[in-house]
């Protein structure tokens, strides 16, 4: 996971600023998930995933990655469940999450297990203090 360092009264803060996510098929066969990861680093916010194909041929998908600066993002926000967490990621310009599946006019919406919530509560918490910068 990466760090998140900042400075605060001169002092540095290191502090956990990434989540892992999985999105079920996104294709009309229900062959290819996605697995990603949110992460924040440097000013810079990262969003790689990769297509994971359920089929027996093995296909070789390549890790994509979008790079977001703080002036990208128009809203990161959590939504609490009893079981699940959503992430709700909407960028200014739609293109910039261009080819990640279930994007839908530059807004993401990845649900998390229970476990991950702290985790995510974290990087909401560190990319707001960005942006509000």
């Amino acid at each position: 996971m990466a760090a998140f360092v900042s400075k605060v009264r001169g002092m540095p803060i290191h502090d956990e600023a990434s989540i892992e996510f999985d999105q079920p098929a996104v294709d009309s066969l229900g062959r290819l998930d996605v697995d990603g990861k949110i992460r924040y680093a440097d000013g810079t916010l990262f969003v790689h995933w990769k297509l994971r194909d359920r089929t027996f041929t093995r296909t070789q998908n390549k890790l994509q990655t979008a790079e977001l600066g703080m002036g990208d993002v128009e809203l990161i926000e959590l939504e609490k469940g009893w079981f699940s967490t959503v992430l709700k990621l909407q960028v200014k310009d739609p293109r910039l999450l261009d080819g990640l599946p279930g994007v839908e006019m530059g807004r993401l919406e990845v649900k998390l297990p229970r476990k991950m919530r702290g985790a995510a509560e974290k990087l909401v918490s560190v990319v707001e203090f960005e942006v509000s910068q």
